[in-house]
């Protein structure tokens, strides 16, 4: 084999698992979101790319008190809240994200604070989206904390 091939497949192999790796760290900023999350708090999550929504959720103890949707430039509606706490389902949409073979993930950055997601990217060929906490306000279920 010559230099070239071999430094070929040594490129390979050091990338072998990144997204595994991506994944784990992904669930350590999980553990450490558990052990600090507020007893409530209101959270705007929205969609990059070709996700083009927007949703607004106050949460308490784990559940889903009240939520909103808004499509890009247009106002919030009330919805009926969600079953999932938003923080965790961001968590494992970026898991998700993460470990699939056919996209590759990017822009991964967490809260300084409370050590949730803040925001990543998704290329997958073609299509390209992810999402971004835009409002993050503890302490509070009064959805218009985050200004709409």
């Amino acid at each position: 084999m010559a230099i070239r091939e071999w430094v070929l497949v040594g490129a390979a192999l050091s990338c072998w698992g990144c997204g595994a790796t991506t994944a784990e760290e992904i669930e350590e900023h999980r553990q450490e979101w558990l052990a600090k999350q507020p007893q409530a708090y209101v959270i705007e999550i929205c969609g990059t790319g070709l996700d083009c929504c927007c949703e607004l959720s106050a949460v308490s103890a784990g559940e889903v008190t009240a939520a909103r949707t808004a499509f890009r430039g247009q106002p919030f509606q009330d919805v009926a809240p969600g079953q999932v706490e938003p923080v965790n389902a961001l968590f494992d949409r970026a898991v998700s994200a993460a470990r699939a073979d056919s996209c590759e993930l990017s822009g991964l950055s967490f809260d300084a604070t409370y050590s949730y997601v803040s925001q990543y990217s998704v290329d997958c060929g073609e299509e390209g989206g992810g999402e971004k906490v835009a409002c993050f306000k503890p302490n509070t279920v009064d959805l218009s904390e985050c200004a709409e």
